[in-house]
């Protein structure tokens, strides 16, 4: 329906009974151009007279050799071009073709780093916006007021090759990193944590809830990475031969590593919810919010909401330190300094082994270390598991873990577990 007042203006009315106010017109004047539409807006949300307003100013520009349906699609593009080179929206893209592409194992760690303090700081932004001086602030509230200057010095490297990607993508002129001065390098960490210091961190986990008191138990027993405890899947154990499969996916490595469970740890996995158990339909939804230490059917050995997987360790870590140091101050003895953290359990369990008599390429199989003890030439040939060595290490591992919590001095049966019956 054409307004008899305004060329090119009339009502588009549709077949589904939609109805909106258009203008149509051929830019630069005459029949040899094709017809352009533009779309003033809904009928009954825009009104006639504001409709017509516009379509008089929309008149005027093609009067003066403008083509507004042009110029409208030139501004959604760069609207979307904006989001497509936003900070949010690059750093997966940079993830997938840096470091899934060329195979890097460490391209989850890297996206993982970028989205907790870039993205967070900077998501909706253009990586073209962002200036040295801003990621240098980033990089010292890292290192300063979050206490993490390790994590610092990460950043700083993944923000690196994030930002050269950018620039030779054509996302930005330059990458502001070369303008941006590093942290200190990372030191390497010597930290081993005493018999006696465990035996305060098991009773202080004893203490705890699930799900944090057993995931820090079992990041005793198992010298596991604390995310491969955390994010740990129900389907991987096998209780009766005693062994836990962490697949490929969730390695660090990208390769499956079989570890074997001690008594204890299987002791202690038994006592679990619904470990080894055919998973309940998830419950009904309810008003009220079930209680935390009820948690619902999932196929996550850990978790506080049925659906992800445990977080908040620098908490957890937080609330063992005061345990043990209240533990320590009870029973007289000197308590635990703060300088630790849950993967300085891996070098413990492995100076142990260590001094124990096993050999060191034993205790890199049992990290799931790919490169360690056999290098060179001699790595490429020698693919023995080791598996029956690896066994006996975590066996006594477990056994000496038994022995320093109930305060023997040599070896028995397994201390009594949360839940469980003690054994004799």
């Amino acid at each position: 329906m054409w307004d008899g007042e305004i060329r090119g203006f009339g009502l588009r009315i549709r077949p589904s009974g939609v109805r909106s106010f258009v203008y149509v017109y051929r830019p630069g004047g005459g029949r040899a151009s094709p017809k352009r539409r533009v779309t003033i807006g809904s009928h009954g949300e825009i009104t006639l007279e504001d409709a017509r307003l516009k379509a008089k100013k929309l008149a005027g520009d093609v009067a003066h050799d403008r083509d507004p349906a042009k110029e409208k699609r030139a501004k959604r593009r760069a609207k979307a071009s904006a989001a497509a080179s936003t900070v949010a929206g690059l750093v997966p893209l940079f993830a997938e073709q840096h470091h899934r592409a060329r195979g890097n194992r460490w391209a989850d760690e890297a996206e993982r780093t970028l989205k907790f303090d870039a993205v967070r700081k900077w998501g909706s932004r253009s990586v073209a916006e962002i200036e040295p001086v801003e990621i240098t602030r980033l990089l010292r509230e890292v290192a300063t007021q979050r206490g993490a200057p390790v994590q610092a010095r990460r950043l700083y490297i993944a923000l690196s090759r994030f930002f050269r990607w950018c620039a030779t993508e054509g996302y930005c002129s330059g990458s502001p990193m070369v303008a941006v001065e590093a942290p200190a390098p990372e030191r390497a960490r010597d930290r081993v944590i005493s018999d006696e210091e465990i035996a305060l961190m098991w009773r202080a986990a004893d203490r705890m809830s699930y799900p944090f008191g057993p995931c820090v138990q079992l990041l005793i027993l198992t010298g596991a990475r604390r995310n491969e405890i955390a994010e740990a899947e129900r389907g991987e154990f096998d209780l009766d031969a005693a062994t836990w499969l962490l697949p490929a996916a969730r390695s660090k490595n990208k390769r499956p590593h079989l570890r074997h469970l001690s008594p204890l740890t299987v002791e202690l996995l038994k006592t679990l919810p619904e470990l080894g158990q055919p998973l309940l339909p998830a419950p009904a939804p309810r008003r009220s919010r079930p209680p935390r230490d009820t948690p619902l059917a999932s196929s996550l050995l850990f978790s506080t909401n049925g659906s992800t997987a445990v977080s908040g360790f620098s908490k957890v870590r937080t609330r063992l330190q005061l345990d043990m140091t209240t533990e320590a101050e009870r029973l007289g003895i000197a308590p635990p300094a703060d300088d630790w953290t849950f993967h300085d359990l891996r070098r413990s369990m492995v100076t142990w082994l260590a001094g124990a008599g096993f050999a060191i390429h034993v205790a890199d199989k049992v990290l799931g270390h790919v490169s360690g003890a056999i290098q060179g030439v001699t790595a490429i040939y020698q693919r023995n598991e080791f598996l029956p060595e690896r066994k006996a290490a975590m066996l006594a591992w477990g056994e000496h873990v038994a022995a320093i919590v109930s305060g023997r001095e040599g070896g028995g049966n397994a201390v009594a577990l949360r839940g469980a019956k003690s054994g004799g």
